[in-house]
C-alpha cells in the first residue's frame, strides 16, 4: 500500500450527506485511510482515540491492557478502512465495534480469569456478532440488531446498548439509571433473550 502525506479537512464523496459534520469529518478521514493517507489516519487518531480507549478500559479493566488493544484496534481500522460504508453505520459506531471486538477477543484468549474480569455474561457474547465474520457481514447483522434493539422497552434497550456497546458493568449501569441492581439484571437478561430469539427469526 502506497502511503500519502497530504491532509483531509473535508469529506471527498457525495455518499457523507445528510450525516452530521462531526461524522463528515469521521466519515472523510476513514475514507482517505483507505487511500493510504498516513496523515488522515493520525487525524483519525488524535479525533477519536480518547473515546475509544474509553470502551476498552471499561471492558478490560486494566490500563496497560487498554492501552495495548488500542493500537492493535487502529491497526485493525488502517488495514480495513476500505471495508468501512456509512450506509450501514455511522463512522463512530464502526470505530467502537471494532474496539469492543477487539478486547472481548482479548478476554477470551487469556487463560485466566485472574487479571481481568469480563463483565459481559455468556448470554452477551451469544448474541454478539462473530469476530469470524466478514465486515460486510457484520455491518447487516448490525443492521438486524438496531431492528431487534428497537422492540425492546427504552431503559432495557439503554441497558444492553450500554453494556454491549460501551462495556458498562452492571453495578454502574444501576447507579446510573438509579434502579436497583436485581432491576438491571432482569432487564438485560430478558432483553438478551428477546434479542437471541428476534435474530435468529430473521436468520
Amino acid at each position: 500500500m502506497t502511503h500519502g502525506t497530504s491532509t483531509v479537512d473535508e469529506p471527498r464523496s457525495p455518499r457523507t450527506a445528510g450525516i452530521d459534520a462531526a461524522d463528515q469529518r469521521l466519515d472523510g478521514l476513514i475514507s482517505a485511510c483507505a487511500d493510504g493517507i498516513e496523515s488522515a489516519f493520525e487525524q483519525l487518531y488524535k479525533a477519536t482515540s480518547s473515546q475509544l480507549y474509553g470502551v476498552l478500559l471499561r471492558i478490560l479493566k486494566t490500563e496497560a491492557l487498554a492501552e495495548e488493544a488500542l493500537q492493535d484496534t487502529y491497526i485493525k481500522v488502517w488495514n480495513n478502512a476500505d471495508r468501512y460504508r456509512n450506509d450501514k453505520s455511522a463512522p463512530r459506531t464502526w470505530l467502537v465495534s471494532i474496539a469492543r471486538n477487539h478486547a472481548i477477543d482479548v478476554l477470551r484468549k487469556r487463560s485466566s480469569r485472574e487479571d481481568v474480569e469480563l463483565n459481559l455474561d455468556k448470554a452477551h457474547l451469544e448474541v454478539m456478532p462473530d469476530r469470524a465474520q466478514a465486515f460486510d457481514q457484520q455491518h447487516e447483522s448490525s443492521q438486524l440488531l438496531d431492528l431487534c434493539l428497537e422492540r425492546l422497552s427504552e431503559p432495557a434497550r439503554e441497558c444492553v446498548v450500554r453494556a454491549y456497546c460501551e462495556g458498562f458493568s452492571q453495578e454502574e449501569l444501576s447507579e446510573r439509571l438509579q434502579r436497583p441492581i436485581g432491576t438491571v439484571k432482569s432487564w438485560i437478561r430478558r432483553s438478551l433473550v428477546s434479542l437471541k430469539e428476534c435474530l435468529d427469526g430473521h436468520a
